[in-house]
Parts: structure tokens; sequence; C-alpha cells
């Protein structure tokens, strides 16, 4: 498999170079409680390493939304009243699932809220 990089060079999968890996998604709305807001089927092994979010409602208090990994939970990402982010070590392989879990108890305010997961290809 190969890709073509910006230079129009052909990216090599076999090498040792970093590749960055990035997933993406948002919730529009308010999610409901304990409700699988985001779900991720891996398509090739990764490592997770932070998690940026922002909310255009934030939540009145820390909302913690829970981190699965073929639903066993792998961690905690706490959503606070502005833009931020959280480091995370999480590890992935072809076909796990990984999914965001909604707080048990919903904040009325926090709504319309995007994720970034950033992380890097494992070899």
């Amino acid at each position: 498999m190969s890709i073509i990089n910006p230079d129009n060079s052909a990216k090599d999968w076999s090498s040792t170079d970093t590749v960055i890996y990035d997933l993406f998604g948002r919730v529009p709305g308010s999610p409901a409680s304990n409700a699988i807001v985001q779900t991720f089927v891996i398509p090739r092994p990764i490592a997770i390493s932070i998690i940026r979010y922002f909310a255009a409602t934030p939540p009145t208090a820390d909302a913690n939304f829970n981190l699965l990994q073929n639903n066993v939970n792998i961690g905690t990402l706490t959503i606070s009243a502005s833009a931020g982010s959280q480091p995370v070590s999480a590890a992935f392989t072809e076909g796990d699932v990984f999914m965001v879990q909604a707080p048990s108890l919903s904040d009325a305010t926090l709504a319309d809220i995007a994720f970034t997961y950033s992380g890097i290809f494992l070899t």
C-alpha cells in the first residue's frame, strides 16, 4: 500500500518512520446519560496519546466520559468548562472497537462536542 505524500513521494508502510494518525468526531446536541456517543473500528494498529475536545456549550461542572476498548473501560476523558486536551495512553490492534460513553449523569448544559484523538501508527 502506498500513499502519495505532499512532495509526491510514496509512503513506504514498512519503514520505521513515525506516521501520525488522527480520529475525529462530534456529538451533536446533548448526550444522553451513559450513551455511547462515538464508535470507531480501528483499521490498523495505532496508539493514541492525546485527546483534544471542544464543547460549543460547555458543562457547568466537569463531565467524565468513559473510554472503552472492546467494551472494557480503559480510562476517562474529563471535559471541563473550556476547550482543552488530555493525555492518554492507549494502544489498539486491527479490528479493536474504540468507544466513548457519556457520563452517567447528563449535564443539561453540555452540548455540541467535538473530539480529536491523536496518535501514531504502530508497526
